[in-house]
């Protein structure tokens, strides 16, 4: 297995963006009543294929970000097959991305809880540089 170096701040920002924006469209999917979330089984082995081939990406070591981007061929597809169908495609999304947000929330706390303070922006300060000992005069 391959590893990637891990990017906190961008899977958590991506994380709390995907779970704010699953909320919200599962909240709006709501609104159509019980049936918005009853669909036909294409697309109900639609979601689990996308939620799969997430979770096998990031097992493969991409980064999470890389995960998203590599599955919007797959949202597209699920896109079409909702209109095609019929269905919420607030749902859809909604579902889905609740699932990718939560992941990339979990996964962003976990990195930056493991990353070294000093490499955090601004919370080490520097310590004072000595100059080298072939610096130093000889003697004196």
């Amino acid at each position: 297995m391959a590893s990637r170096p891990l990017t906190p701040r961008l899977d958590l920002g991506l994380g709390i963006a995907l779970l704010t924006t699953g909320v919200g469209f599962v909240a709006y999917a709501s609104r159509g009543g019980p049936n918005a979330f009853h669909f036909v089984p294409a697309l109900d082995g639609c979601l689990a294929m996308g939620i799969v081939a997430f979770v096998l990406a990031l097992v493969e070591g991409y980064a999470f970000s890389q995960a998203v981007l590599v599955l919007l061929p797959v949202m597209v597809l699920q896109s079409i097959g909702a209109r095609e169908h019929h269905s919420s495609w607030f749902a859809l999304m909604g579902m889905e991305a609740l699932v990718f947000g939560a992941v990339g929330t979990a996964l962003g706390t976990r990195a930056r809880r493991l990353e070294p303070p000093q490499s955090r922006a601004g919370t080490a300060p520097s310590a004072p540089r000595t100059p080298p000992a072939s610096a130093l005069p000889q003697g004196a």
